[in-house]
C-alpha cells in the first residue's frame, strides 16, 4: 500500500510518500499506530493518550474518509490502497487534491 503525507507530516517524517506491504487484516487504526512506532515524532501530532488518532486529523483510504465506513478505523486495508495522511494544516488544501485525486498540486495519481 501506498502512504502520502501532506503538509507538516511531510517534515516530520522525511518524506512525501511510502510503500509498505499490508498485512492480513491490517486495519487504518493499527497503520497509524504503526506510523507513530516508525516516527515516534509523530505520536503527540497524531493520537491522544489512549492511543487513538485525533478526530480532526484528515485521513482518506482510496480518497475515501474510514471514518464513514461500517467498520471505520477498523475496516481492513488491502496492498493497493492508498492512504493520505494530511497534517491539520493543509485542510484546505486537502479538499482541492482529494478531490482531483492529485499526490500534490498539479501531480496526478494514478489509480
Amino acid at each position: 500500500m501506498r502512504v502520502n503525507f501532506y503538509g507538516t507530516l511531510r517534515d516530520q517524517t522525511g518524506n512525501e510518500r511510502m510503500e509498505m506491504d499490508s498485512h492480513d487484516g491490517l486495519t487504518a487504526r493499527q497503520l497509524i499506530e504503526l506510523l507513530a512506532d516508525r516516527y515516534p515524532q509523530l505520536r503527540d501530532v497524531l493520537l491522544d493518550a489512549h492511543n487513538r488518532l485525533y478526530d480532526y486529523i484528515p485521513l482518506f483510504v482510496n480518497g475515501r474518509n474510514p471514518r464513514l465506513l461500517p467498520g471505520g478505523l477498523d475496516t481492513p486495508l488491502e496492498n493497493k490502497d492508498v492512504i493520505s495522511l494530511f497534517s491539520t494544516i493543509t485542510v484546505g488544501r486537502m479538499n482541492v487534491e482529494a478531490l482531483n485525486g492529485s499526490g500534490s498540486p498539479g501531480e496526478r495519481q494514478e489509480g
